[in-house]
C-alpha cells in the first residue's frame, strides 16, 4: 500500500480511465488520520493498493546484473548492438526463447545485417544464447522470462542439455 497526504499536489485518486492493461491494478482503499510522531501533526492520508499481475503477455524479466553487465561491457557501448539486445529481451517467449530469425530481427530493428550478425556471434560466443533448432535459447544465467524459481530451474536444465543428434549431424561428419 502507498499513502499520500490529502490535498497535496502529488496526491492520486485513481480514475476509471487510469485502469490500463499494464498489469498494475490500483485500488483506492480509503483515508485514515494519523499523528506524525515527530511533529504531533494529525495528517489525513489516502491509501491505495497496487497489485501487479505476473501473467501479462511479455511479462517481466529477471536479470542477473553481474553476469549481464559483464556481457554488456564487452560490446563497448555500441548503441545499435544494445538495441538488438533490447529487442531480443523484449521478444522472448515464456520458454526464454527468441523465435525470430536473424533476418526478421534485421527488418524489425532496422539495424544493418553486419550489426545483427556480429552481435549474435558475440552473444553465442559468450554463452548468452545458443541456437536450438529453429529458435535461439537465452541462457537463464543472464535473463529469465517470467521468473518463477521452479520454471527457471527447468529452463536452466533445458539450456544446459546437449542437443540430441540428428541425421543431418551424421551427414556433416561424413562430408568433413
Amino acid at each position: 500500500m502507498s499513502a499520500t497526504r490529502k490535498g497535496d499536489t502529488f496526491g492520486y485518486k485513481p480514475k476509471e480511465s487510469d485502469k490500463k492493461e499494464s498489469g498494475i491494478k490500483t485500488t483506492y482503499v480509503g483515508t485514515r488520520k494519523l499523528r506524525d510522531i515527530e511533529t504531533g501533526e494529525i495528517v489525513e492520508l489516502e491509501y491505495l493498493e497496487k497489485k501487479v499481475s505476473h501473467t501479462l503477455k511479455g511479462g517481466w524479466r529477471r536479470v542477473y546484473m553481474e553476469n549481464f553487465m559483464e556481457l554488456i561491457t564487452g560490446i563497448y557501448s555500441s548503441g545499435r548492438k544494445i538495441d538488438v539486445i533490447e529487442f531480443i529481451l523484449n521478444n522472448l517467449n515464456s520458454e526464454n526463447q527468441l523465435t525470430l530469425t536473424q533476418q526478421q530481427v534485421i527488418e524489425k530493428t532496422k539495424c544493418s545485417t553486419k550489426t545483427v550478425v556480429d552481435i549474435y556471434k558475440y552473444l553465442i560466443e559468450n554463452d548468452f544464447m545458443k541456437k536450438k533448432g529453429a529458435v535461439y535459447a537465452i541462457n537463464p544465467k543472464y535473463v529469465c522470462a517470467f521468473g518463477s524459481d521452479k520454471k527457471n530451474k527447468k529452463l536452466m536444465i533445458e539450456y544446459l542439455e546437449e542437443e540430441e543428434p540428428t541425421l543431418f549431424d551424421d551427414l556433416e561428419k561424413e562430408n568433413n
